[in-house]
């Protein structure tokens, strides 16, 4: 059996101003970010981590240090793990792309339709496919308990392929998967 601790990075300042980062912006953790990395460090500090996973976005990597410090451990930076791409969305605010495309923002924030994608971007399920190959990597290997620093929306496709909606994942929030007998289940 495995748990995978999956933890959603700090806060930037896209997310102050509700502007969709996806895969082509790619900013630090902000003041606030940086505490709520702490702040998720110091929640996860008694957690044996036998290995740490994350995205290559800087928001990640920062997140991903802070939770280290007392951890130590090793960290595996995955590309697969980055944020979902959104194409024409990406750098738009919300309400800009809640506009611009209103059909597909709308389905995309129910999460319950899984082809969904913005205009050069991925499909939820893509997303969740990413994901999920990441973390079968580490199932079987011996590994009790596995962090994972990645983004609202790649959570959330996580959820939504195991019956779960949820259409964003606050900074720093954690959600544990136990893997056990080949199936993933939320703790």
């Amino acid at each position: 059996m495995t748990l995978f601790y999956i933890f959603r990075h700090g806060q930037t300042d896209f997310n102050v101003n509700h502007t969709i980062q996806g895969q082509k912006f790619d900013p630090s953790l902000n003041d606030n970010g940086k505490k709520q990395a702490e702040f998720l460090a110091q929640k996860l500090k008694d957690v044996k981590f036998d290995l740490l996973l994350s995205s290559t976005q800087q928001r990640a990597v920062d997140t991903i240090k802070a939770v280290n410090k007392y951890h130590n451990v090793e960290v595996i930076y995955d590309e697969l793990l980055r944020e979902g791409c959104f194409g024409d969305a990406e750098g738009l605010t919300e309400e800009k792309a809640a506009e611009k495309f209103a059909d597909v923002y709308q389905k995309w924030l129910t999460m319950k339709y899984g082809d969904v994608r913005f205009p050069g971007g991925e499909a939820q399920n893509e997303i969740a496919d990413r994901i999920f190959k990441v973390l079968n990597r580490y199932t079987g290997k011996n590994l009790q308990n596995v962090g994972v620093a990645t983004h609202s929306d790649v959570i959330c496709a996580m959820l939504m392929r195991l019956g779960v909606i949820k259409s964003y994942i606050e900074n720093g929030d954690v959600i544990v998967l136990e893997h056990n007998a080949g199936k993933f289940t939320i703790k």
